[in-house]
């Protein structure tokens, strides 16, 4: 699968205002791999 996707990208550290979305490439998983990663916060 290729192509693009969109994102919500964090510019740097700071308020809301830094977070923007942009087009990124789609993410390739690695050969027998899982593309996905879960994370949390909280």
């Amino acid at each position: 699968m290729t192509g693009t996707m969109r994102a919500v990208v964090l510019s740097g550290p700071g308020p809301a205002e830094n977070l923007a979305v942009v087009e990124v490439p789609v993410p390739e998983p690695p050969p027998g791999g899982c593309g996905w990663r879960s994370a949390r916060s909280g």
